[in-house]
């Protein structure tokens, strides 16, 4: 994606940005500005019907986006560290469905 004009400091030079989805740089392209953007226009951009995955991955990875609604915003362009998270594995996925 290539520096936007209108948007200061885009793209942000972090290097996880580099690593991020399409869909994920374009949430945080429409939510640069620190406005409120409402979900219609984020389904519009993205063109998903669960971008709200990508925007909690996003949370989960340190970006600040708060929720009022049926709105969206980014609190700040400072990326916090974020939370690291697990997955099961294969087997321990087969061993939960063993038990049940």
């Amino acid at each position: 994606m290539e520096k936007s004009k209108s948007l200061p400091d885009w793209p942000p030079d972090d290097e996880s940005f580099v690593r991020l989805s399409n869909v994920k740089k374009k949430i945080l392209e429409i939510l640069w500005s620190l406005n409120w953007v409402n979900t219609h226009d984020i389904h519009e951009v993205t063109g998903q019907s669960y971008y709200d995955r990508r925007i909690r991955e996003l949370r989960e990875s340190g970006w600040q986006i708060e929720t009022d609604g049926l709105k969206y915003r980014l609190k700040s362009r400072e990326k916090l560290p974020g939370n690291s998270r697990e997955y099961p594995s294969a087997m321990q996925k087969r061993k939960c469905l063993l038990v049940i």
